[in-house]
């Protein structure tokens, strides 16, 4: 595969970004106000619906978002160019040529933008329909399952509490969304005005919602197609999460029951450059929302051959570093809550032998402490941070401080034969927080 900047240089791509154009699955029978669906824009709102049954987390959105490009809810979503009114690129990535099926497409393309006057295409209401498991079992042998796993639609990989869909990081020719040096509004964008589109969509964090409370586990975003829960930017002493390949790990999810331990995915604020092509990304990118249904087991990259068939991102995929064990479980995790959980699927604490696992026996009662001293000082305090900070250090740093990293803690800059695998394991990349010292070259 050749790759020149952000665009590919094979003659299979127009062919497979045309899964844009395809219409949208078959609608299912609305639980929504008929409203959702008859208003267009600017008049049309954000819906959505959650429920469930005894198998099935349920939900019925319109892709509609509850946030206008600004983040203030509760406004419309604004005229969206990927590269400005009238530029001749139009829906094209910079240097796509002929393999481009939207050529000649120029933005605004939309036939109700036009009649508007409008600098943009604006989104249209479509059904966003998902029945998740309930009760997802991350013990199952076949895992970890590719991204794209039970997509309803074209490289979904869950639905936002506001019942957007959430995709992967891929734009429709296979590149990081980074590297196609569009503009994404709130972390996300509208899709071109073919087939069900324009249709608004997340790639990244929406950092226009709550994703983060100082000093405790982010909340609730969204669910994967797995069924396991999505949440924000950090774990329950508010530091970064120790993840495995998808983006996951066991641990509890509220500051207010530790006791209570699931397996769930954290979303991760990253930025990957354009300088990086389609295949140097790979060894150091850190997923945004998941790179594959986990747990991962330290076969990420084996999802590749699970890749639906009009979803294969040109066989690439998007795993992250990892933890560097099969499992990761979220530090201060007490053994008794983590036996709980596995009980509910008929496996032993012994289910966690046969997989390499991260100590994360690290004095549980110093989390408990330590959320507790939180609640007491108030978690917008000085002091509350401080205490974030000297958590994060001694406790989830422990990877780049005592564990597999601790090696490369002075390969930055470094390109001796001996630090290749630090740098392209990602520890060089992703440990500068947790390494202190004057001999370290930032």
């Amino acid at each position: 595969m050749r790759t020149f900047g952000c665009c590919l240089l094979l003659s299979e791509a127009a062919a497979y970004m045309r899964a844009y154009v395809d219409g949208p699955p078959e609608a299912k029978p609305s639980v929504l106000d008929p409203e959702c669906y008859s208003k267009s824009w600017p008049e049309v709102r954000n819906c959505v619906k959650w429920w469930t049954n005894d198998t099935f987390r349920i939900v019925e959105g319109n892709s509609i978002p509850d946030h206008n490009e600004h983040g203030k809810h509760g406004a419309v979503l604004g005229p969206y160019c990927p590269f400005g009114k009238g530029d001749p690129r139009g829906y094209c990535l910079p240097c796509e040529g002929s393999q481009c099926p939207f050529e000649g497409m120029i933005c605004p393309a939309q036939e109700l933008a036009v009649d508007l006057g409008l600098d943009g295409d604006v989104p249209v209401a479509i059904q966003v329909y998902h029945e998740f498991p309930l009760r997802p079992d991350p013990t199952r042998d076949e895992l970890p399952n590719h991204l794209y796993h039970n997509a309803i639609e074209y490289q979904q990989v869950g639905v936002h509490l506001n019942g957007v869909h959430l995709k992967g990081p891929s734009e429709a020719e296979g590149y990081n969304v980074d590297t196609s040096v569009i503009p994404l509004l709130c972390g996300g964008h509208v899709t071109p005005p073919v087939g069900p589109g324009p249709q608004y969509h997340y790639h990244k964090a929406s950092t226009c919602d709550h994703v983060q409370t100082i000093g405790a586990h982010g909340p609730l975003i969204g669910y994967a197609n797995d069924g396991f829960g999505i949440y924000g930017f950090q774990d329950i002493d508010g530091t970064a999460p120790v993840v495995d390949e998808c983006n996951g790990h066991f641990g509890p999810v509220s500051n207010d029951d530790l006791d209570t331990v699931v397996y769930h995915y954290h979303i991760h604020e990253t930025t990957t450059l354009p300088s990086l092509t389609f295949e140097k990304q790979e060894p150091t990118f850190q997923p945004y929302i998941i790179g594959c249904q986990g747990p991962s087991r330290g076969k990420c990259n084996s999802t590749i051959a699970k890749a639906p068939a009009t979803m294969t991102d040109l066989g690439h995929n998007w795993c992250g570093v990892g933890c560097g064990y099969d499992l990761c479980v979220q530090p201060g995790t007490t053994k008794p809550a983590l036996e709980s959980y596995l009980a509910e699927f008929g496996k032993s604490y012994d289910w966690l032998a046969q997989h390499s696992v991260n100590d994360f026996t690290v004095c549980p009662d110093c989390y408990r402490e330590h959320v507790a001293r939180g609640a007491a000082v108030g978690r917008d305090d000085a002091r509350w941070q401080a205490l974030t900070l000297e958590r994060h250090t001694q406790r989830v740093c422990r990877i780049c401080t005592e564990g597999l990293c601790a090696k490369c803690r002075f390969c930055n800059g470094n390109t001796s034969a001996s630090c290749q695998s630090c740098v392209v394991g990602g520890c060089t990349a992703g440990c500068q927080d947790c390494w202190e010292g004057e001999h370290f070259v930032v």
